[in-house]
């Protein structure tokens, strides 16, 4: 499946908002896909990394149509390296902050991350 058919059929179809990390899109690919989704009435807010490397980088938020297009709406932060963005939209009349974060981590076993670190981290990812 292409990465549209993925956003379409997948995402849109059990979400009015997608937040997506590292997309990894170039530019052309971004342009490319913000098109496809415009013929379609959704929105793409993205940030890509400006470091000039896209692996590893990019965050989007996607808005279904069927969303109303509100005053205000677009990304209002998006950090340098395309790893983090914040998007400003309404769903129905609620207005939302949508987030996309991705901050480095390190695998607890790592030996740079030390035991009490590690142990956070693990209860963090396993709360029920």
């Amino acid at each position: 499946a292409t990465i549209i058919e993925i956003i379409m059929h997948r995402l849109l179809k059990r979400a009015a908002v997608v937040a997506v990390l590292e997309t990894w899109w170039t530019k052309e690919r971004e342009d490319t896909i913000r098109e496809a989704l415009h013929q379609r009435g959704h929105r793409l807010y993205s940030a890509r990394g400006l470091t000039g490397k896209s692996r590893g980088t990019g965050a989007a938020v996607i808005v279904r149509a069927d969303v109303p297009l509100t005053e205000g709406e677009g990304v209002v932060w998006a950090r340098r390296d395309g790893k983090a963005m914040a998007v400003a939209l309404a769903v129905g009349e609620t207005p939302f902050y949508v987030g996309a974060f991705h901050y480095p981590h390190k695998d607890p076993a790592d030996p740079g991350v030390d035991k009490h670190e590690a142990k956070i981290r693990f209860e963090r990812a396993n709360r029920a």
